[in-house]
């Protein structure tokens, strides 16, 4: 069984169904129609689909807190309780939505994960199709903690393989 995971980095748009099947597709952040379920980790993108319920498709994942975010702004919970496919680790330094969807796979029991759109494991580059619904951070913060960060990332990627020698992890460019 095969799974994909589609991140937010530019090299997304290789994803092709025209050309591989898969069996479980999950996205990260931003919807992609294609995806069975999505990790949405960002309060941002919750308030963002909460205006444009239309964008996600299928089930989400989220972290604990961003759930409480969602509470706190007086979401409804109900609809989104209909949607939720769980409750997945707390955003922690260099854990992204990316990360947290490949470990779904994994537990789903995918023994092969092909990944779109992680331009940082190839190169320091944090460009997001995220961009296209919220704003960027503050720039000067932004360009000062880019290379922590995907370094960072690139060191979960590690140990995720790492941990999973049994599974076959392929960073498609």
């Amino acid at each position: 069984m095969i799974a994909a995971v589609v991140c937010n980095g530019p090299s997304k748009v290789q994803f092709d169904l025209a050309t591989t099947q898969y069996h479980y597709i999950i996205g990260c952040n931003v919807p992609h129609p294609k995806c069975h379920e999505t990790v949405i980790l960002d309060f941002k993108m919750i308030e963002v689909w909460d205006k444009a319920k239309h964008l996600v498709n299928g089930r989400f994942y989220t972290c604990p807190d961003t759930w409480r975010m969602m509470t706190d702004a007086s979401l409804d919970l109900l609809w989104y309780s209909e949607r939720l496919a769980g409750i997945v680790e707390s955003q922690k330094d260099f854990h992204s939505s990316g990360h947290n969807a490949a470990e779904i796979c994994i537990a789903k029991g995918y023994k092969v994960i092909d990944i779109y759109g992680c331009d940082s494991y190839f190169e320091y580059s944090m460009e997001s199709s995220t961009l296209q619904y919220v704003d960027r951070p503050e720039t000067t913060n932004w360009q000062l903690r880019m290379p922590a960060k995907v370094k960072g990332w690139r060191n979960r990627w590690k140990q995720l393989t790492l941990n999973h020698p049994d599974v076959t992890i392929n960073f498609i460019r």
